[in-house]
């Protein structure tokens, strides 16, 4: 590659392979970080579906635990008392 004709080029062609660069001097900037926005949005909100559909059953599962852990609270002492009486 010969690096001493680099510095000759017109902007325009050493730009050419930069899509912001150009864009820029194009006046289409603004679209440029518009679709750039949506994108991380959309990006962002499967993320956080997937983080949800994955949480969702654990939070299901330590409801049961929780519950299960109630109703032994309770009944425990029930037959306790069964056992005391016969």
């Amino acid at each position: 590659m010969n690096w001493d004709n680099n510095w000759q080029k017109p902007l325009n062609r050493c730009s050419s392979s930069f899509s912001w660069f150009s864009a820029a001097f194009a006046g289409e900037l603004g679209q440029q970080l518009a679709k750039a926005a949506e994108n991380q949005e959309k990006e962002l909100e499967h993320l956080l579906s997937g983080a949800l559909s994955l949480l969702e059953p654990l939070l299901v599962i330590a409801m049961g635990v929780v519950v299960t852990v109630i109703v032994m609270a309770v009944l425990l002492p029930v037959f306790q008392l069964n056992t005391l009486i016969y």
